[in-house]
């Protein structure tokens, strides 16, 4: 690779509808019933992403197709929709399964049908696993569809028992799931309950990746599932090295209490998991950088994502520049292509590939 190829997948590309774009998409019930109480949207979205946060800002206007298609792609690139309504915040099963559906058909006609370089996140309902699993039957024809997204922030670790009907049908249909920043579910944000402020809970927000990394590693839902695959989206992974390293010593003293747990837990990770590059927490020299990234393990672990519109100190630029060209080849677009291959058919790798020759 050559500082000029412009082969690029941008795994963690936002997208957010109105009440009013996702009306022609609703059952009739619903619709009404948003019509008739004014209805505005979840609320669990603008807590995520509260306007007023410089990191975080999300204007309406930056989220109009066109200009994503001006800032996150070009000839040689494509880019993965992450889609994050807050859905898993409505207690009632069939107004939470209805607007589920109703994002993700908002996403094929308003997004998928008019981009073709585009791919997206499916919407599932975590909070009701059975009406997610019919979701999950009825996106899984479409290969458009890459992965399935889940709120980071949940009453229950993703390796309870409670999600394997979930987790089964995505390792059978070849859906990566893909764990986000967020989360509307009621339930605390740290071990300690509640915080003070947004910055607390923004900055602490690594606890509940690392909860669900912990959780499914030793559920043993990947000695059943071999096939399935965790894409970790806006929750950094500078602190990948240490979080591995306690796994695997812990392990070692306690693993008659997991005893399917035949690998080292940081084996599973470097296997299962994924991780997409923004937000992370550079260190001050490139020398420090690159010597983090050796203790990660693998060249397969990062993808390039830019988390558009939200912005960082750090930009991936300061990454790429501290690995080696293949390392950063296998950043920017092989390891994104090589984990969406079964789902789109190697459209993205063919499409990148095709578009970067002379």
């Amino acid at each position: 690779m050559t500082a000029t190829d412009p082969r690029l997948v941008d795994c963690d590309v936002h997208c957010v509808p109105s009440i009013s774009q996702l009306s022609p998409f609703l059952s009739d019930v619903w619709r009404d019933h948003f019509e008739a109480t004014k209805y505005a949207g979840p609320v669990p979205v603008p807590l995520t992403y509260p306007a007023w946060n410089p990191v975080t800002r999300t204007a309406p206007e930056q989220l109009t197709l066109d200009a994503i298609r001006d800032h996150a792609l070009g000839p040689a690139s494509a880019a993965v929709l992450v889609c994050y309504y807050g859905i898993e915040s409505f207690t009632h099963p069939y107004l939470a399964s209805d607007l589920a559906t109703a994002v993700n058909r908002w996403l094929q006609a308003e997004w998928l049908d008019r981009e073709p370089r585009l791919r997206a996140s499916a919407v599932l309902t975590p909070q009701h696993v059975e009406f997610a699993v019919d979701e999950i039957e009825r996106i899984a024809p479409d290969p458009r569809f890459v992965q399935l997204l889940l709120p980071a922030r949940s009453p229950a670790g993703f390796g309870n028992q409670r999600y394997w009907p979930l987790l089964r049908a995505a390792a059978r249909h070849r859906l990566p799931v893909a764990i986000t920043f967020g989360g509307g579910t009621g339930t605390p944000p740290t071990p300690v309950g509640w915080l003070s402020s947004y910055y607390e809970e923004y900055n602490t927000a690594i606890l509940n990746f690392q909860s669900h990394i912990l959780s499914l590693v030793m559920s043993g839902i990947f000695q059943e599932c071999p096939d399935l695959r965790i894409v970790c989206t806006e929750g950094g992974w500078t602190w990948l090295p240490g979080f591995l390293w306690r796994m695997d010593a812990e392990w070692k003293a306690f693993h008659r209490e997991v005893p399917w747990v035949q690998e080292r837990p940081s084996t599973y990770v470097r296997r299962h998991f994924r991780f997409t590059t923004q937000p992370f927490d550079a260190p001050a020299s490139e020398l420090h950088l690159s010597q983090l990234l050796e203790q990660i393990g693998s060249e397969n672990i990062l993808m390039y994502g830019s988390d558009y519109p939200h912005r960082y100190a750090h930009d991936n630029e300061e990454l790429l520049a501290a690995v080696s060209p293949t390392h950063a080849r296998r950043i920017r677009w092989e390891n994104a292509c090589e984990l969406y291959a079964s789902r789109s058919q190697l459209e993205l790798g063919s499409m990148a590939a095709t578009a970067a020759e002379p």
